[in-house]
């Protein structure tokens, strides 16, 4: 195609032959090619109007952008924040532009977020995101649902001419991470996929990512003196083998290689560069994110911080202010920043200093970020973070008991008087945010019955919780699970399972207080990330629990669940056939087809429990009725008809108290199950009145 001989019509001719391939990035190669020997006018315009036909996600400007070829490609997979663009790739795309890179980065989570969406639109929730982004199947139905989408953004950012994709990768994002970096490799084997982010330590999911046959590279660390050296080397046609702060496969296997030297000063890197993001795509449009350390000086022992950012380094106040200052210029509707790093108070003294500035400058911001513990947050320096914007803190404090937060590792909370804080905190007007897990090593009953305290103390001084749905995990790379022996640790079921050396701390101690917690918070009406009051996978934790430790029975009626919600698979309805040896003695005799599909297991055993109960009260044999439903009970928890009868059957024979416990049950089951507190009440009502009598 030369001089007049650009026509769109051939161009179309071709673009369709290159969709069809499954390789629609070869019409962008070719309108740059095109672009270069003199495109232009109205054979421009109309192939450009073919290609947003193709790329609807394109802008004018994009297309402008393409005529050059890009040299890296940085990208978000799905799921992540939506409240602020990734600062981790606007930080990696600043550093590489400043190295002389022409660097595309993409934010795929946001643009995910929007074309999902109400179907999908609950998954980016923090309490929903955890079940959902960690369940591969359910990943790639959500990959098949967008299928389309992601085939074209894949073709577009091969079609950049950029020979290396990076994708910045955390646990929710892991497997979408997998998926694309397979859809890009199928259409272009030559490209370099390279994965990064704290999900790729090598304590971590690195080694497993670098075994992956679409992964060519993992960094393993800081990504900006990294990812240099990896452009320079396949640049300059370099051995890429062996580059420092990589994990690498080979015929010989996995290997990690140096690390790399920590960058000593993080104030002298270039401050983010948000131009790529449509920050009205976000949902916190008039907030950017910022940093003003990385790494924590605590220690403690279920974070793998320490392993990942090796020591702290604060960032100067002068240079968090006058990023600040800059991104209020370059967006001048931006009034509020969310600190990302792991805590804005590492250094008391670059924090004052910080305020300092905004106060004497006179700039008007909001603020907010994660804190640690520490008695230098006084009612002083409180009221002067207020002053200086600061709108909210979240503190990790994990546990009420300082004692426990000592033997946990919080060195700098020792001393510190957590009530005082909070009642300071809201004194000052800034919001506290508190973070909770349950169960940590050393956690007595004791210890879990002051955080109930401690919430019901402190109700009217605490802004929200954040409950820790995985309770408390040790990730390689912690010291927990690094020395299991010195913290009486014991992984012998997994690290999701593990129990105590003295068996009093195991999965099921751990969710009986994560659902108190819960059901704590609901009732005190305290703001909180997880808005329910029990947890959501319940039965499919369960489920793995009790199989793994070898308990069939208690495995039961979490299979029995499954089958009855849907969520159960073609393993859950073996497994259940598997189980059903271990039922109680007085239901097991119940005989299922092995042929029977999951609803109708569900619909034969209620129809026969209910008839065995409706012949016993025929017959007058209540307490039989009432031994038969006990045990269908253990089955199945979920079916409140089983419930209502069994008091029925407990009234019937003036078993006040156990027909109390039942409904009490039933309460804790089914919560929003509200008639049960009216039956419970009435009973006791009666009880009363007869006493009286």
């Amino acid at each position: 195609m030369r001089g007049m001989e650009y026509s769109s019509d051939k161009f179309g001719e071709l673009a369709g032959s290159f969709i069809n391939d499954g390789k629609a990035w070869k019409a962008l190669d070719l309108y740059r090619d095109l672009v270069k020997k003199g495109l232009s006018g109205k054979e421009r315009f109309l192939i450009e109007k073919r290609l947003r036909q193709e790329f609807p996600f394109l802008r004018t400007k994009d297309l402008y952008d393409l005529t050059v070829r890009y040299d890296l490609v940085l990208a978000q997979a799905p799921a992540w924040g939506t409240s602020t663009p990734p600062l981790a790739l606007a930080s990696l795309t600043a550093f590489m532009r400043n190295e002389g890179y022409r660097v595309l980065s993409q934010d795929l989570n946001i643009a995910c977020l929007h074309i999902g969406g109400e179907k999908f639109m609950k998954t980016w929730e923090l309490s929903e995101a955890l079940v959902f982004w960690n369940n591969r199947d359910e990943v790639l139905k959500f990959a098949g649902h967008h299928k389309e989408y992601l085939e074209r953004w894949a073709d577009y950012v091969i079609g950049s001419g950029a020979d290396i994709i990076g994708i910045s990768v955390y646990g929710s994002s892991y497997f979408m991470s997998l998926y694309l970096a397979e859809l890009s490799k199928k259409k272009k084997d030559s490209l370099v996929i390279v994965f990064g982010g704290p999900h790729m330590s090598k304590f971590l999911a690195g080694k497993g990512a670098a075994e992956n046959p679409f992964v060519d590279i993992v960094v393993d660390g800081e990504g900006e003196y990294t990812l240099r050296d990896i452009l320079e080397r396949i640049k300059g046609g370099k051995e890429l083998y062996g580059c420092p702060g990589t994990i690498q496969m080979s015929t010989a296997g996995v290997t990690v290689f140096e690390g790399r030297e920590l960058i000593k000063d993080i104030s002298s890197l270039p401050f983010p560069d948000f131009t790529d993001y449509d920050l009205k795509q976000y949902t916190k449009p008039n907030t950017m994110p910022v940093i003003s350390s990385r790494g924590c000086p605590n220690s403690c022992i279920y974070c793998n911080e320490r392993a990942f950012s090796k020591r702290f380094r604060p960032r100067k106040a002068e240079s968090i202010f006058n990023d600040m200052k800059r991104q209020i210029a370059l967006y001048p509707h931006v009034r509020y920043f969310e600190f990302h790093d792991s805590l804005v108070n590492g250094s008391i003294r670059e924090l004052e200093r910080l305020c300092d500035m905004i106060i004497e400058d006179g700039l008007k911001v909001g603020w907010s970020g994660q804190a640690i513990i520490r008695k230098e947050m006084d009612f002083a320096l409180l009221s002067k973070l207020a002053k200086a914007g600061c709108i909210c803190l979240g503190y990790g404090m994990e546990t009420a008991s300082v004692s426990l937060m000592k033997k946990i590792g919080k060195v700098f909370s020792q001393d510190a008087d957590i009530n005082k804080i909070l009642e300071d905190s809201k004194r000052a007007g800034v919001l506290c945010a508190l973070n909770f897990m349950f169960g940590l090593p050393g956690e007595t009953e004791e210890d879990f019955a002051e955080v109930l305290s401690f919430l019901r103390r402190n109700k009217n001084h605490i802004g929200s919780v954040n409950p820790s749905a995985g309770f408390c995990l040790f990730a390689p790379g912690t010291k927990g699970y690094e020395n299991p022996e010195q913290y009486g640790i014991n992984f012998r079921h997994g690290v999701y399972y593990w129990a105590s050396d003295d068996g009093k701390n195991n999965y099921e101690v751990r969710l009986k207080r994560f659902e108190a917690f819960c059901r704590l918070i609901y009732d005190l009406k305290i703001n909180t990330t997880y808005p329910h009051r029990r947890l959501l996978d319940r039965d499919e934790r369960l489920r793995d629990y009790f199989l793994k430790i070898g308990d069939k029975r208690k495995a039961l009626p979490h299979l029995f669940s499954l089958l009855t919600s849907g969520r159960g698979t073609e393993q859950d309805r073996q497994e259940f056939f598997n189980c059903w040896n271990d039922a109680p003695t007085l239901i097991n005799d119940i005989v299922f087809d092995k042929w029977l599909d999951k609803a109708s297991i569900v619909k034969l055993f209620r129809e026969e429990i209910e008839q065995r109960v409706e012949d016993e009260i025929a017959a007058g044999n209540v307490s039989e009725a009432s031994a038969i439903l006990a045990e269908a009970l253990e089955v199945d928890k979920v079916y409140i008809n089983f419930y209502l009868l069994l008091t029925e059957c407990y009234v019937k024979v003036e078993r006040f108290e156990d027909a109390i416990n039942v409904l009490e049950t039933l309460m804790e089951e089914q919560p929003d199950f509200e008639q049960a507190k009216v039956y419970r009440e009435g009973i006791k009502n009666y009880l009363v009145k007869a006493a009286a009598v």
